[in-house]
């Protein structure tokens, strides 16, 4: 299968999934704000790796949750995507945003100045 395919159809999956999360029944996740940031589909299309990121603390708990739900996650991939053979669902913690957000807390520490601030540095010696 060619990357281009593949990609398509990891594109498609993530869409299905996103829109499946609203009709999740389960009463734990009501509420929740979940995204599916990456979708890596095997070779041999018999699984996909979901990396799902959320803003609430227990990530953990929410991929332990989803895996109970993945029968209903895997039947509306069925439902939506055409293909011969519907892969198996695997949810794991995507860490990309927590990280993203400790570089930004890590650059806001630093206390780098700007560029306007050392043009009136430079302009306030002048004078």
């Amino acid at each position: 299968m060619s990357n281009f395919k593949r990609n398509m159809i990891e594109s498609e999956i993530i869409k299905v999934v996103q829109s499946s999360f609203s009709k999740l029944r389960n009463e734990f996740f009501q509420n929740k704000i979940l995204s599916v940031n990456y979708a890596k589909l095997a070779k041999d299309r018999s699984y996909v790796d979901l990396y799902v990121s959320s803003f609430d603390d227990n990530i953990e708990k929410i991929i332990k949750e989803l895996n109970k739900v993945k029968g209903f996650i895997r039947t509306e991939l069925a439902r939506n995507i055409n293909t011969f053979k519907v892969p198996e669902v695997r949810f794991h913690k995507d860490e990309g945003m927590k990280a993203s957000l400790r570089v930004n807390q890590i650059l806001a520490d630093l206390n780098i100045p700007s560029e306007e601030s050392k043009k009136e540095e430079e302009d306030n010696k002048n004078d």
